[in-house]
Parts: structure tokens; C-alpha cells; sequence
């Protein structure tokens, strides 16, 4: 069994402030409760990089976590 579950996280960047949106998705082998990843995500500091909220999430919920992401026009992808 492989699960997928898809949000949308929105955070400041701690360099210029810029309000950034973030699609993230957490795939599991196992059931994770949608309740445990919006408690997680809501735990998240308002001021970080997508790298670090990646990192977080992923090692929050023992899941492997991508999140794509643009600032000032270029996307980028993070998988843990």
C-alpha cells in the first residue's frame, strides 16, 4: 500500500520576507492520520526555508515528504 497525501503550506522567507506557497506531499507505506500532518505543519515556524520545513516535516511524521515551491520565479523541489 502506498499513500499520498497532498497540502498546500503557506510561510515567510526569513531572507525577504516574501509570503511563499508551498505543495507538499507526504507518502506513506503506512496510515498516517491527516489530523497528525496538520498538527505538524501547523507546528512549523511562520519564518523558514522550504528546505528546513522539509526536513521537519518528514522527520515529524517518519514519511517521505516533497514540496515544490517558487521564489521570485524559480520552482523548487525538496524530497526527504
Amino acid at each position: 500500500m502506498i499513500v499520498k497525501h497532498a497540502l498546500t503550506i503557506s510561510r515567510t522567507c526569513p531572507v525577504d520576507d516574501a509570503h511563499d506557497i508551498y505543495d507538499v506531499f507526504v507518502e506513506t507505506a503506512r496510515t498516517v492520520k491527516v489530523e497528525d500532518i496538520l498538527a505538524a505543519a501547523a507546528a512549523l515556524p511562520d519564518r523558514i526555508y522550504q528546505e528546513e520545513l522539509t526536513t521537519i516535516l518528514a522527520a515529524k511524521l517518519n514519511c517521505t515528504v516533497t514540496t515544490i515551491g517558487f521564489h521570485k520565479g524559480v520552482k523548487t523541489i525538496c524530497r526527504v
